[in-house]
């Protein structure tokens, strides 16, 4: 396989949009053997009347394309213009599936069923899995995550959740020349490629007091020992009365993410980071809109644009040096996918490049770079000969190469 990336930064005019995709993929078909291995995936700028052209676009390219909107995207360039990036897989080995709009009855059976569709479709054995997803009210990344490994198993599962900006336009998803705006795609990846992955989550530590949980589950953490969480978090020097929440919790505490160190039978030591979405301050519990077990160790951290930028050069270094390592055994790798969290891009204002100009320094010749600012990341954080250590994030910036 391999593969490239077309975008434009036409902002209003979505046929013109149209016309420059369609013509930057032009460009480069004579590389293309057969239309029938091509698979496209696109990230759309939120504010952008997408609407008008996703249909015709996957009509003039003659394949299949698949994404979501974002609040903003990442690309082959450090810029923040990018209203529309599409990466074109050629002489790909795939099988691609969407489900239907998902609730908390339904995700084990809808989710497991677009992952043995599309496992069914590649006709092979998958290298890593592809999904993308809306928010969900009831539904947790970690249930999709989940749903999908019991069907394929530890396969590396890479991805995000869809994102908007906040004001008048809703978060969408694409499949098939239409928008699902409830659907979570699934797109199962075969063939010769030789996917390495990386985790950028190393933000300062707010307070070097750690606890260990004691009581959670279905996202909600209730109890650190014997405190509260929110007593937790005062312990740490957090405030949380009311005259402090200026506006929403999720806001208020963006640049305070969770650091979590797993505690389970599989976990790989590599840890978490998540962000407060609610606090109750009656029960003293939060809601994390991710699955904590009891007994894994928990501390308050503080993201700020520093250490955005060195987790970003860390774990590009990494991923270079993974790359190094399976080039000289044969691989080949010419995409790069950087799906970095929407709450990184905030504290990043003024400083937006910051991420794109290091992805971009490391990029070495014949390898594109797409991605997008996501609600939530998904991504290995380690992938050992028993299979990979799925997890889904927070505060992160999740990266794939193939």
């Amino acid at each position: 396989m391999f593969s490239f990336t077309v975008s434009t930064e036409e902002q209003e005019d979505s046929e013109v949009v149209l016309e420059e995709l369609v013509s930057g993929f032009e460009s480069r078909k004579g590389e293309i053997g057969d239309l029938g291995k091509c698979v496209g995936i696109l990230f759309v700028d939120a504010n952008l009347e997408y609407g008008e052209f996703i249909g015709e676009l996957e009509r003039r390219l003659g394949f299949l394309v698949l994404g979501n909107t974002a609040v903003s995207l990442v690309g082959d360039q450090a810029s923040d213009t990018v209203s529309a990036i599409l990466t074109v897989m050629c002489d790909a080995e795939f099988g691609a599936a969407a489900t239907g709009p998902l609730d908390i009855g339904n995700t084990e059976a809808e989710v497991g069923n677009a992952c043995k569709r599309a496992l069914t479709a590649l006709n092979g054995d998958p290298k890593a899995i592809f999904v993308f997803c809306p928010i969900y009210a009831d539904v947790m990344m970690d249930d999709i995550v989940d749903s999908m490994e019991a069907v394929a198993g530890k396969i590396p599962v890479f991805g995000g959740v869809a994102s908007d900006n906040q004001l008048d336009r809703p978060i969408s998803m694409f499949y098939g020349g239409e928008e699902v705006p409830q659907s979570t795609i699934v797109l199962a990846l075969g063939g010769d490629i030789d996917p390495v992955f990386e985790v950028a989550n190393t933000p300062t530590m707010y307070s070097e007091k750690k606890g260990v949980i004691t009581e959670s589950g279905c996202g909600f953490i209730q109890k650190v020992g014997d405190q509260t969480f929110k007593e937790f978090m005062e312990y740490c020097g957090l405030r949380t009365d009311k005259e402090y929440q200026t506006g929403q919790i999720m806001t208020t505490y963006a640049t305070n993410p969770v650091k979590f160190l797993i505690k389970e039978q599989e976990s790989d030591g590599v840890p978490v980071i998540h962000n407060i979405f609610d606090l109750n301050r009656d029960t003293g519990s939060i809601f994390l809109a991710a699955r904590i077990p009891e007994g894994s160790e928990v501390s308050l951290c503080l993201l700020k644009k520093d250490n955005i930028k060195s987790s970003t050069q860390a774990a590009m270094e990494g991923l270079v040096e993974q790359m190094k390592e399976r080039k000289a055994k044969g691989s080949t790798y010419s995409m790069l996918f950087a799906i970095s969290c929407g709450g990184r891009y905030f504290v990043l204002t003024g400083a937006n490049s910051i991420e794109r100009e290091i992805l971009n320094d490391f990029r070495e010749d014949g390898l594109s770079i797409a991605g997008f600012y996501a609600s939530g990341e998904i991504g290995p954080t380690s992938v050992r000969s028993e299979g990979a250590m799925n997890r889904t994030h927070h505060s992160s910036l999740v990266l794939c190469a193939f």
